[in-house]
């Protein structure tokens, strides 16, 4: 993740996820005070047996963001789950935004 741009409340999101096979790369706007939440819940995880979320734009919107965070077993071992979704595929939709 990096951000090339952000004011006092809104950040731009650069998000890039890899695997072996596939490269997926989105930008969302997140608030700066909901990403700052998101952190503080994951201080001290898993504390609890809890799915902890983050979601940023809309999945029919111009792009997407989810990250979920999730207790597989009772050692603590816990599991990441990505979304990624961009939908505007030409600069001019993109302007629209």
């Amino acid at each position: 993740m990096a951000s090339d741009w952000k004011d006092d409340h809104l950040v731009e999101w650069r998000v890039k996820a890899t695997n072996e096979r596939y490269m997926v790369p989105t930008e969302v706007y997140v608030l700066s005070e909901s990403l700052q939440d998101f952190s503080r819940s994951l201080l001290g995880y898993p504390a609890k047996e809890e799915v902890l979320a983050y979601e940023a734009g809309e999945t029919e919107g111009y792009s997407f963001f989810s990250l979920k965070v999730y207790l597989l077993d009772s050692s603590g071992h816990v599991g990441v789950e990505i979304r990624l979704q961009e939908n505007a595929s030409r600069q001019a939709e993109k302007d629209k935004v």
